[in-house]
């Protein structure tokens, strides 16, 4: 069962001239206890691009909230798939956890300030338990 979605391509303004493009897509799923994301980088500058990752889950629970994280970086090149699913596979995901999931690129050569800047930010959570889960 599958509970979240999004697909977008995303260009930056402050890289409009470079033409980089983002396809992401953020699927996150129940069953499976896990998330994955999909990310196919098209940079047309030099070819190489370099993407930060940083994952919060929010709990609740009746011990009360708790929020975990989790980030890295990647190096890729232009048309390369990038599946970030076995870095974000850890914990377990309750029906009433809220997730968010932060991406930011910096292309080399550019001026990047601190880890690049957010091109994506997506965003699932659970509806409010009502006493089963699927």
């Amino acid at each position: 069962m599958s509970l979240g979605f999004v697909f977008c391509t995303f260009i930056p303004n402050s890289y409009a001239h470079r033409q980089p493009d983002m396809e992401a897509s953020f699927n996150l799923k129940h069953d499976a206890d896990t998330a994955t994301v999909t990310l196919r980088p098209s940079i047309r500058s030099d070819g190489t691009a370099t993407f930060d990752y940083k994952l919060r889950i929010t709990k609740r629970g009746s011990a009360g909230t708790s929020t975990e994280g989790h980030g890295g970086r990647i190096d890729t090149v232009e048309g390369k798939d990038v599946d970030l699913g076995p870095v974000l596979r850890f914990g377990s995901f309750a029906q009433h956890d809220n997730m968010q999931l932060e991406l930011r690129i910096c292309i080399p050569g550019s001026r990047c300030k601190h880890s690049g800047d957010v091109i994506a930010t997506f965003s699932s959570s659970y509806p409010e338990a009502d006493g089963a889960k699927n």
